[in-house]
């Protein structure tokens, strides 16, 4: 996942710094790893679920510039968290996620630097520190379907604030 941040030419980009905290939406991933244990993780990084903690996400992050004739496209690769600014986006998004996501209710923590721009037309935010509250505000898992989802749908209920209005 890559956030695009239009500027017009000649305008540097710069990370903005959270001066509150920033309420977002995350989007996980409800899995088994290798020794077939049920974790939740971030999709691309794969970064464990921890509640309440302020997590960073892996590597520097890479930031490629094209330059246009009005505007300078910026596309930030790696080394940031992407999260949703809101809840709609990300429920539309879902569709091209398949199975096995949940949709976290999420802070970028005050004093974090972070980027404001789009994923795919999305409003959404890059930044290298989150907060993953234990509120879930969507999910795609669906009991009835199989055994496993049923045991997913079990791990939410047990583990999660499931499912709370976050609107």
């Amino acid at each position: 996942m890559c956030l695009t941040i239009y500027k017009p030419v000649g305008e540097e980009l710069k990370p903005s710094i959270a001066e509150n905290d920033i309420v977002c939406y995350k989007l996980m991933d409800i899995h088994r790893n290798d020794d077939g244990e049920i974790v939740v993780e971030t999709p691309y990084q794969g970064v464990s679920l921890q509640f309440g903690k302020k997590i960073m996400a892996k590597g520097e992050g890479e930031c490629r510039k094209d330059s246009g004739t009005e505007w300078d496209r910026y596309k930030i690769h790696g080394g940031f968290f992407h999260s949703y600014t809101n809840l709609e986006d990300v429920l539309e998004d879902l569709e091209g996620y398949g199975d096995g996501n949940i949709v976290f209710k999420a802070i970028i923590p005050a004093g974090t630097k972070y980027y404001e721009g789009d994923f795919g037309g999305t409003p959404c935010y890059a930044s290298k520190y989150l907060i993953i509250t234990r509120e879930v505000c969507h999910t795609e898992v669906k009991r009835g379907w199989d055994d496993e989802e049923d045991e997913y749908a079990d791990y939410i209920e047990e583990n999660f604030d499931a499912v709370v209005d976050c609107y």
